[in-house]
């Protein structure tokens, strides 16, 4: 069996159950994982402080002494240090200077979309609601009510947008961002800082923005889960990854049995 040293996680559906808990069999599995050495982090389109608290809520984080690191936002990177998360500056700080000379650019086409959408009886609004919750998230985006029309809007947007941003499918959200940031990227830079081959990364995840640390592109082992949407159960497939036959925690378990991690 392939060596993991690095198993980053989705936390929505794939480390939290629905209610947002994390069942204890999960909590032990990845306890012992870590003391043996195995780093850990999330991977997730949720903001630094949401993860934080739902960690601690679920006896998870800098008090248990893991995850290792947090990926938040899909870009921003915080590794705990001295029983506390500290922020990657030179990713970090990089993003976010990127991001500001490049939001003007994000949120004209997003909002050129909204209209444009809107005129032919669209229903879709722009997300976030505050241009501020924009620059602090580094992500803009337009949340469509039917899942069919988000992903047209993808498809166009991936053919359209400048070289500098990219773009990704959250269910129902269309979600702009900075060509550097998205999972896939943001897990390849900690594994690079970390010294550590992304042949012995293992990505889990359920949802369409979990498809670029998903789809073998970049080297990393993959697993996702039955009840994924159909192309994140396509990307791993082709991927030669492993897909669980049950959701969330009891998934993630099957996963780490069938790699023979626990």
């Amino acid at each position: 069996m392939p060596r993991v040293r690095l198993i980053a996680l989705d936390l929505d559906g794939t480390l939290l159950e629905w209610d947002k808990t994390v069942l204890p069999e999960v909590r032990e599995a990845l306890s012992e994982l870590a003391e043996r050495g195995v780093f850990i982090a999330t991977s997730s389109g949720r903001p630094y402080e949401y993860q934080v608290r739902v960690l601690s809520e679920n006896g998870l984080g800098a008090e248990a002494g893991f995850p290792h690191a947090l990926i938040a936002n899909e870009q921003e990177v915080y590794v705990l240090k001295g029983g506390r998360y500290e922020p990657v500056r030179e990713r970090n700080d990089e993003l976010e200077r990127r991001w500001g000379e490049l939001l003007p650019v994000a949120m004209d086409v997003v909002e050129r979309e909204a209209w444009r959408l809107s005129s032919l009886g669209v229903e879709v609004r722009v997300w976030p609601e505050s241009r501020g919750e924009a620059r602090a998230r580094k992500l803009c985006g337009l949340l469509f009510e039917r899942g069919e029309e988000a992903r047209a809007e993808e498809r166009l947007l991936r053919t359209t947008l400048r070289p500098s941003l990219r773009c990704n499918r959250h269910f129902n959200l269309v979600q702009v961002m900075l060509r550097e940031a998205g999972k896939g990227n943001s897990v390849l830079f900690l594994t690079r800082m970390l010294g550590i081959e992304p042949s012995e990364v293992l990505c889990v995840g359920d949802a369409s923005n979990d498809v670029c640390m998903l789809d073998g592109s970049l080297g990393f082992l993959s697993a996702t889960f039955v009840t994924a949407e159909r192309e994140v159960k396509e990307a791993v497939r082709a991927a030669g990854g492993y897909v669980a036959s049950q959701p969330c925690g009891r998934g993630l378990l099957e996963v780490l049995r069938e790699l023979s991690l626990i």
